[in-house]
């Protein structure tokens, strides 16, 4: 069975959650690392791409040579059916491969943050677990809705929080796969723009530790609809 393939820009970032909605559909997956791994994926040999997040920009081509060849990837994936998950980073480029423009948040978006999602949302199997549930953000981009997409989640202060392209093509700014230790791995590595965000780092620990469980739930929901549009492809 052709996997899903994971593509990563830097550690630590792994798939999460996602992780059990794949392995209790039997669906295998692999992660490629952008940055060192010479053979991207073709989308023919593969039954669906996830695309984590990362520090960079979305715009960073010349800084950051893999983020040109994503792009063509994403076009030529979604264009063949394949289902994606763009998650943070993953979702703006989703956006750039599509013509939309990424730029600076309205505000820096770092921990709990509510979505609402749109009536295409609720619409939506992989969003609608979503609606009113406090998410895990950590981004200071934001991206534009695609002319071929639909708009379907809002956030309370950055609007565009997810959109779809054709049935099964995803974008999601926030983190729906994170987990405890992956919220811990991050804070230690990045702790020092935890806190020019005027956050503590404990303080977000002890909020992810409060709040997670309500968002895993609805992830785990999200990512079941997922798994079975990638099902589909086997």
């Amino acid at each position: 069975m052709r996997p899903v393939v994971a593509v990563r820009h830097h550690l630590p970032h792994e798939l999460g959650v996602v992780t059990e909605a794949l392995e209790d559909a039997g669906i295998p997956y692999r992660y490629f690392d952008a940055w060192s791994d010479p053979d991207w994926p073709d989308p023919g040999h593969v039954s669906g791409l996830v695309v984590l997040g990362g520090e960079m920009n979305a715009d960073e081509v010349a800084r950051y040579p893999f983020l040109a060849e994503e792009r063509v990837l994403l076009r030529r994936t979604a264009r063949e059916d394949v289902p994606i998950l763009g998650i943070c980073l993953g979702a703006q480029l989703l956006a750039r491969a599509f013509d939309a423009a990424v730029t600076p948040s309205p505000m820096f978006e770092l921990g709990f943050h509510r979505v609402t999602v749109t009536p295409a949302g609720a619409a939506d199997p992989v969003l609608s677990p979503f609606d009113r549930v406090p998410v895990f953000q950590w981004h200071a981009d934001t991206f534009e809705i695609p002319g071929d997409a639909v708009h379907l989640a809002r956030g309370e202060q950055v609007a565009n929080q997810a959109f779809r392209i054709g049935r099964g093509c995803y974008a999601v700014q926030f983190h729906p796969e994170a987990t405890l230790d992956g919220i811990a791995a991050w804070v230690d590595r990045w702790g020092p723009e935890v806190r020019r965000a005027g956050r503590d780092p404990d303080e977000l620990l002890r909020e992810a530790a409060h709040r997670l469980p309500t968002q895993q739930a609805a992830s785990r929901s999200a990512f079941r609809a997922f798994a079975e549009l990638v099902a589909e492809r086997r």
